[in-house]
């Protein structure tokens, strides 16, 4: 797999950059604290929309993390479910941190970065089950980074611009801010 650098891109680079890269192969945006790569492949099956017309070919990236390289990475099942376990455990402040920290990521603000900005995450990871906050900020990344590919520009239904990037903090925002039911925030989203 190749290494792929994405951080302090601008979200126009990134997704072109990403529109550019070979089909079916794996890159490496990610080497977390405990050795764990995240990677995507460009082996997906859905089609890029710009201003709502399909571009030639299919640009959609599977997420992966080392380990589990056979299942794709679900918002539901790996993100939301993690947080919702951990929302009791993590207070007001916390999870302004944390959403805080998650704008800097999908920004593509590396890591390295993140973790300087905001030292109270290290607390934070101290008291939280399930994922590390290291593997969730790398994971949305790459999320959000797939949402640009996917959905560009315009939408010509509604007239306004697509989320794209935007899709997974607003939606994580709606759930741990707002407080809305899961199934609400998957469907007003569009989370599947």
């Amino acid at each position: 797999m190749k290494s792929l650098k994405i951080d302090d891109l601008s979200r126009t680079e990134a997704r072109k950059l990403i529109m550019k890269l070979p089909r079916n192969k794996a890159f490496v945006t990610d080497v977390l604290k405990d050795r764990i790569k995240i990677y995507f492949t460009t082996d997906g099956e859905k089609q890029s929309k710009k201003n709502g017309k399909n571009l030639k070919g299919h640009f959609d990236i599977k997420i992966h993390f080392e380990g589990e390289p056979k299942r794709k990475f679900s918002y539901i099942n790996d993100i939301f479910i993690d947080l919702i376990k951990n929302e009791h455990i993590l207070s007001k402040e916390e999870s302004e941190i944390f959403l805080k920290a998650l704008k800097d990521s999908i920004e593509l603000v590396s890591l390295k970065e993140i973790y300087k900005k905001y030292p109270e995450l290290n607390e934070i990871e101290k008291k939280k089950s399930g994922h590390s906050i290291e593997f969730l900020l790398a994971i949305l990344k790459i999320l959000a980074l797939q949402e640009d590919v996917n959905y560009w520009g315009i939408n010509p239904k509604t007239k306004k611009k697509y989320e794209g990037r935007e899709k997974p903090y607003n939606a994580l925002y709606d759930l741990l801010v707002k407080k809305m039911p899961l199934t609400h925030v998957t469907r007003k989203h569009m989370l599947y």
